[in-house]
């Protein structure tokens, strides 16, 4: 007895009806009569339609088990869907036309909301809201300069980087402490350590 294994056979076009659903719509293709291949039909789209109960509510779950049909067949049922066949124009899906930004980033390090935090500048009403958003946007800078750079970045240079990046809209007094942030090789580095330590132990 030889054995054919599924890898060996044509791929199924849906998989989650399975491979004997796949051989019925293919004898439902070549039954000649037309009343016979239409109740063929409609009894293998009730098969299908009770292979996955929970989708009944599903708006149109009907509608979709019969193109299912038509598409399983490659088309070539001759039977009229009670929804209308679909035809494999129907069936091919262009992919939408992802538009790209025109606009280039100078500083990519810092990624596109950097520049469009150093913008809500100009809505901000008191000198304290002002300076509210300068501290955010400097810490947010030393983050991103902390991801690049294996040294401990200085609020002194951030402070600078940001003043450089908003042109001087944004100030914060030089003695301006940032949010401490260590860098993944230092954390790495201390780990090391510590298994050093209890290896030597």
């Amino acid at each position: 007895m030889t054995t054919t294994y599924n890898s060996k056979k044509k791929p199924l076009i849906f998989p989650e009806y399975g491979r004997h659903i796949q051989k019925m719509v293919d004898f439902a293709v070549t039954i000649e009569d037309d009343e016979k291949r239409k109740e063929t039909a409609y009894a293998i789209v009730n098969i299908m339609g009770r292979m996955h109960p929970n989708l009944k509510d599903v708006d149109d779950f009907n509608h979709k088990l019969w193109d299912h049909l038509i598409i399983m067949s490659d088309y070539q049922l001759n039977v009229e869907s009670p929804y209308g066949n679909p035809t494999p124009s129907d069936t091919i899906i262009t992919p939408r036309h992802i538009e790209y930004k025109d606009s280039d980033i100078r500083y990519k390090q810092y990624g596109r909301i950097l520049f469009k935090m150093i913008e809500e500048e100009k809505n901000c009403k008191t000198e304290e809201e002002k300076q509210a958003l300068a501290l955010i946007v400097a810490n947010h800078i030393k983050k991103s300069l902390s991801i690049w750079n294996s040294d401990n970045v200085s609020d002194e240079l951030v402070l600078e980087a940001m003043e450089k990046l908003s042109n001087s809209r944004l100030t914060l007094p030089k003695d301006t402490e940032l949010v401490e942030i260590r860098s993944a090789n230092s954390n790495s580095s201390n780990n090391s350590r510590r298994k050093g330590r209890k290896k030597g132990r």
